[in-house]
Order: C-alpha cells, then sequence, then structure tokens
C-alpha cells in the first residue's frame, strides 16, 4: 500500500470521527437551547413573574451583603432558585462545546 493511500485512509477515519464529535456537539446544544427556553418560558408565565422578580430582589440583596451571611429561601422562592440554577447550567455555550470537541 503506497502512502497516499495510507494517507488518504487516516484522514477519511479521522473525518469521519470529527463529523461524529460535531453531530453530538449539535444535539448537546440543541438540548441545552431547548431546556433554556423552557425555563425562560417558565419563568415569564405571569403568575410566576412578581415571584421571580422577589426572588432575584432577595438575591440581589444578599450579593450585596457581607460575607457569611445566610438567605433563607421559602419553598415557592426555593423553585425559582432551582430554575436560576437549571437555566445558568442550560445557556447554550457554543464556545465550550467547541473546546470540548477539540479535546476529543
Amino acid at each position: 500500500m503506497s502512502l497516499g493511500v495510507k494517507l488518504k485512509t487516516v484522514c477519511d477515519y479521522f473525518a469521519k470521527q470529527i463529523d461524529f464529535v460535531l453531530e453530538i456537539t449539535e444535539k448537546l446544544y440543541d438540548s441545552m437551547r431547548e431546556e433554556y427556553k423552557q425555563i425562560q418560558e417558565q419563568l415569564n408565565r405571569e403568575d410566576n413573574r412578581k415571584k421571580y422578580l422577589e426572588y432575584i430582589s432577595i438575591i440581589n440583596q444578599h450579593n450585596k451583603s457581607a460575607d457569611g451571611t445566610c438567605v433563607y429561601l421559602s419553598d415557592d422562592l426555593q423553585e425559582f432558585h432551582d430554575l436560576q440554577t437549571r437555566l445558568n447550567l442550560s445557556v447554550p455555550k457554543s464556545t465550550h462545546l467547541l473546546n470540548m470537541t477539540i479535546v476529543i
């Protein structure tokens, strides 16, 4: 087998692997974007808007307070904290996904 044929075989193999990784990255990105949209819709519902704004206000006050200060959240507001955490994790981070692809 000539060197050119071997190089083409190696090139084809890695092209397939890169396509596979990019496909996974695209599906993960789409999944993250869809979850982000669902959480945003839930937070923007009229019945949740006031409670969410109250939650944001409490968190902003907490961020401005001294280190070691604790905040107790009611069950309703804890739900918004959980949603906010999920929202932050689901923000489509294309740069991060691209870096993951390069590492693989």
